[in-house]
């Protein structure tokens, strides 16, 4: 009897055993485990910034770094003389004129084809979509030092000399085209203008059709936009892949019209 009620004894303190923790784990008070809510992380310290090896630089096109520097052909920084090349915002450009400090310069050669309107309407250059674009996204590209280097200009287009057709309202721009008068004072004679010869054709050509010529970038001759206006409203005159002048132009909408822009940099 003694050896049951030993068993008895032993079996429910066996039993004592496995409930109780299971029972105190039932009643356990849940306010002292911390709720996801209440979970801070640590503040991170400028030792816990981890450099970005990714360069998110923009992707649009720029002009340039941030130096501003005029570079010669032959890699000085030195004052640039008419008919120099020199480098400005990664791009080579052909010194055309010396004023006051400021120098005209010219695209070398074909930047881009785009055309002189994008619509099929009267226009002029200061409504054209090609001056927003060169004074838009084209001045943008370069940089800010560059920017405040480029000269803001006021912009008178003459009438096209042999049709008579309007030249429009004047202009205030950083970034032009030549007209076709300033293209014949700075690649041709002025000659060209009294011509009898030429009065009556749309195209003439001289000795001076080979500096005209320009290239694009994969090599190609490419003919050229000047701002000024051709035969009527609709056209555009222009500069041929030999050099020779289109003074009736190509129509405004034409696509594969090249761009040199031309602008006036401070030296000082």
């Amino acid at each position: 009897m003694d050896y049951m009620k030993k068993r008895h004894i032993l079996a429910i303190i066996v039993i004592i055993f496995m409930v109780y923790p299971a029972l105190t784990a039932c009643g356990h008070n849940n306010s002292d485990t911390p709720q996801i809510d209440e979970i801070i992380s640590p503040e991170m310290t400028e030792n816990d910034i981890i450099p970005s090896t990714n360069d998110d630089t923009d992707d649009e096109f720029s002009a340039g770094d941030d130096s501003g520097r005029i570079i010669g052909h032959d890699g000085s920084s030195s004052e640039p003389s008419i008919g120099e090349t020199i480098v400005f915002g990664e791009i080579e450009w052909l010194v055309l004129d010396l004023r006051e400090g400021d120098i005209l310069i010219i695209s070398k050669d074909t930047i881009d084809h785009k055309p002189f309107n994008r619509t099929y309407e009267y226009t002029s250059w200061e409504r054209s979509s090609l001056r927003r674009y060169l004074n838009n996204d084209f001045y943008n590209g370069f940089s800010q030092i560059e920017r405040e280097r480029i000269v803001e200009m006021q912009i008178n287009t003459e009438r096209n000399p042999w049709y008579g057709t309007t030249g429009g309202t004047d202009s205030t721009d950083k970034v032009f085209l030549l007209s076709l008068q300033e293209l014949i004072q700075y690649f041709g004679s002025s000659d060209i203008l009294a011509s009898e010869e030429n009065s009556v054709s749309s195209i003439f050509t001289d000795e001076y059709n080979n500096v005209r010529i320009s290239y694009d970038s994969s090599g190609d001759t490419s003919w050229w936009w000047l701002r000024t206006l051709g035969h009527h409203r609709y056209y555009a005159a222009a500069v041929n892949q030999d050099g020779s002048i289109s003074v009736g132009g190509n129509v405004i909408y034409n696509e594969r019209g090249g761009v040199r822009p031309a602008l006036w940099l401070s030296m000082s």
